[in-house]
């Protein structure tokens, strides 16, 4: 006898790579989960489709693997909107700008780049071309890890402090990569730039924003980033960014934050001497 559909999805999903599944089983799912025993995939009981969401989010995020996760129609599916809002698609990269893109960030100065979570696969890539170019960095909150901590030009988390909007305003050109530029990562309508802003993104979608980027490639971030370091010449580049007016901008950030919230910043601290790197909590 031939086994449903349903059924037969699990094994399906094995043979792309998927290991486990997040969800709620229900009416609606359960010929799903006949087959998950068979074709050997663990499954994570979610007490919430929303936390299912973000369970299969945050595990394709920390392993590069497939997340996914199984949950009812109707409430079930509304209640899993919202991580789904979170993901993003790749998309076909455009060979022929990585020259383009080249020459504008070799005569940029003071080049920022900003890097959201749409880049986390591209950690890598984004390193080498902060290091070949000594720009100052940016992460919002879903690209936090992309750019290594240590990094002397690296502004950190810190988007939506008001006062980096000056420092925006001393960019010559600015290029972000994977990020949206949400309502929650800045908490201002713009990022507070008179220069060229290069947006590069998978969604189409986030080209056409608020933002009027002037420059719009449509390419996955790891595939794009990877050919403009191929094309980029360092010895042509001259950064004005100092080390020291970064790294006195981030303690400003940091001692603000610890007055608004006592107490929160130095457990972090702590937590990050006493953790491994690749801990997850």
């Amino acid at each position: 006898m031939k086994k449903p559909l349903g059924a037969q999805i699990p094994s399906i999903l094995k043979e792309n790579d998927v290991e486990i599944i997040f969800g709620i089983p229900g009416v609606h799912n359960i010929e799903l989960y006949r087959g998950i025993e068979e074709a050997g995939l663990k499954h994570i009981l979610a007490r919430h489709e929303q936390g299912a969401g973000f369970m299969a989010d945050g595990y394709a995020r920390a392993t590069g693997k497939p997340g996914i996760a199984f949950v009812i129609t109707g409430p079930g599916l509304c209640n899993i909107m919202t991580p789904m809002g979170f993901l993003n698609n790749n998309y076909l990269d455009q060979p022929d700008k990585h020259e383009e893109i080249a020459r504008e960030l070799e005569k940029a100065k003071r080049l920022i780049v900003v890097v959201g979570g749409g880049a986390k696969n591209a950690s890598h890539e984004i390193r080498l071309l902060l290091e070949n170019t000594k720009a100052a960095s940016f992460s919002t909150y879903a690209g936090r890890g992309i750019i290594n901590d240590d990094n002397d030009f690296y502004y950190g988390a810190t988007l939506a402090r008001s006062d980096s909007s000056n420092d925006f305003a001393k960019a010559d050109l600015i290029l972000a990569i994977g990020t949206t530029l949400s309502e929650v990562d800045l908490w201002r309508e713009e990022l507070g730039h008179s220069c060229k802003l290069i947006r590069v993104d998978i969604d189409p979608d986030q080209l056409s924003d608020q933002h009027n980027s002037d420059v719009k490639i449509m390419a996955d971030a790891k595939t794009f980033v990877a050919g403009l370091n191929s094309k980029l010449r360092p010895d042509y580049i001259i950064s004005e960014w100092t080390r020291s007016e970064i790294q006195r901008k981030r303690a400003l950030y940091r001692s603000q934050v610890d007055l608004e919230r006592p107490g929160i910043v130095p457990l972090v601290e702590t937590l990050e001497d006493v953790l491994s790197e690749d801990t997850i909590i």
